[in-house]
């Protein structure tokens, strides 16, 4: 049993419930600001190696990525789960509890069956990731590259996957993955190969998750029903777009420039992004 990760999300949990509890909303806010910072802090060297964290801490190197594998690993994980989705929920409006929700609750919305949740729970996860990426990016660091890492590895999953994803979750992960793709260095990760752009298009038209969320008669044209309004839209052209969009909205000359040097693997062979890829060229 492992009884100093038990420790840490029975933390996690008290934290949320003197939250919802506290009547002032500054007190509130404290609180679940220190409670994102905390989950965010590397590991300690003694507790990575010699404490009671030595299985995670071996291949984890912030607390949050230790909760996100324990809440699906251990049977007590599992059981904490339960409680923990509920305390989140009643504080989702709040931005802090999104970001840790998408944080620490990531994995655990992939591993189990899509069906058992709401598509509330990934737009939150989504829109918690998409805050926390912009906040790299404005810092100039890569806090939070292992939690892109694991949702473009989901993305270009080629394996069988558990479930159905709703079309919209889908799509808005795509344009998630596709918006960063960019900027974070994969280089020595288990995801290296999809720093070029072309292998991660390509991964996207062949992953099991676009297969199976995709229309069937669609998808062999490697298409995705968008929205209500029922058009068509190329993976590759997804990615461009948001591409163009990132180029229009990043301010800090570094961060831009770091962005641009990944848009060089893009090629223009691949499908019907040949135009975007001259709107990206205007734009630099």
């Amino acid at each position: 049993m492992a009884t100093g990760m038990l420790r840490v999300v029975g933390r996690l949990r008290d934290i949320l419930i003197k939250a919802i509890e506290t009547d002032e909303g500054d007190v509130r806010e404290e609180i679940l600001n220190d409670l994102l910072s905390d989950v965010c802090s590397p590991i300690e060297e003694e507790v990575r190696h010699t404490g009671e964290l030595k299985e995670y801490g071996e291949e984890c190197r912030y607390y949050y990525e230790a909760i996100s594998m324990f809440v699906v690993k251990e049977k007590d994980g599992l059981e904490f789960t339960k409680s923990l989705v509920t305390l989140f929920t009643c504080l989702w409006d709040v931005w802090e509890v999104r970001c840790t929700y998408a944080l620490t609750m990531h994995r655990w919305l992939f591993r189990n069956n899509f069906e058992e949740h709401s598509l509330k729970s990934m737009m939150v996860m989504i829109k918690g990731a998409n805050s926390l990426f912009w906040s790299d990016v404005n810092a100039l660091s890569e806090l939070y590259r292992p939690l892109f890492v694991f949702l473009i590895s989901q993305l270009t999953n080629q394996e069988d996957c558990l479930g159905d994803m709703d079309t919209a979750v889908y799509a808005d992960l795509l344009k998630l993955a596709s918006r960063f793709i960019c900027y974070y260095d994969l280089s020595g990760c288990e995801a290296s190969h999809l720093q070029d752009l072309s292998t991660f298009i390509s991964m996207i038209h062949s992953s099991q998750w676009f297969h199976r969320t995709c229309d069937e008669d669609e998808s062999s044209s490697m298409g995705l029903n968008e929205g209500s309004s029922g058009c068509v839209i190329e993976p590759a052209s997804i990615v461009v777009m948001e591409i163009v969009h990132q180029l229009n909205s990043i301010c800090i000359e570094e961060a831009l420039c770091r962005y641009v040097e990944g848009v060089s693997s893009l090629k223009p062979e691949l499908v019907n992004c040949l135009d975007w890829q001259t709107r990206i060229k205007l734009q630099v």
